[in-house]
């Protein structure tokens, strides 16, 4: 919101300072800026651009915003680390996806084979891709609506292992203090 301030009282433009990539990221001068010899802006964290605003309208974009802003470009040409650190991002989302999905698809194949673990390993890729199959018709049938009711049960369905994990917590600092007291005791 300064960039645009600044931009619209300095230069008649709110838009001035903005990343001509981006509807609602700026590029914050690196050097002082100055109008007609007055100095109207210091940067006090050279290197940290483009800054952008927290779009409430795709709040999708929030994660690879902050990535972004480590792609300032420094004298030598070397343009940053936001582009490597989007797709290591994405890698590790896959990653977590694949491995999440083949541990559930392990349970199931399990409980279906009643609890036998000689069983045969196309069993197990089924599963694995009727999970997927029912998870991708869902998300497609739902669009953007049904991923918000995901987002929203697994928050809801968490909040009680939350509870589980405090008392697990407060457990491990009781016994702590119990083999404390036996240890002084001797």
């Amino acid at each position: 919101e300064e960039l645009e301030y600044l931009g619209e009282e300095q230069f008649g433009d709110a838009a001035y300072f903005r990343d001509p990539n981006s509807d609602f990221c700026f590029n914050v001068p690196q050097q002082d800026v100055y109008n007609n010899g007055t100095l109207i802006f210091t940067n006090t964290l050279p290197g940290l651009t483009p800054v952008c605003k927290f779009y409430t309208s795709d709040t999708t974009q929030a994660w690879f915003n902050v990535l972004y802003s480590f792609s300032y470009p420094d004298e030598n040409g070397f343009g940053g680390f936001g582009d490597f650190l989007a797709g290591l991002s994405l890698i590790a989302v896959c990653v977590y996806f694949v491995t999440s999905s083949d541990s559930g698809s392990l349970i199931v194949d399990h409980l279906a084979s009643n609890g036998h673990e000689d069983h045969h390993w196309l069993q197990r890729v089924f599963w694995a891709f009727t999970e997927g199959a029912v998870a991708t018709a869902l998300l497609v049938a739902g669009g953007s609506d049904a991923l918000s009711a995901l987002q929203s049960a697994s928050i809801v369905f968490a909040l009680p292992f939350n509870l589980f994990l405090f008392f697990m917590m407060y457990s491990i600092v009781k016994m702590c203090e119990i083999s404390e007291e036996l240890d002084k005791t001797g």
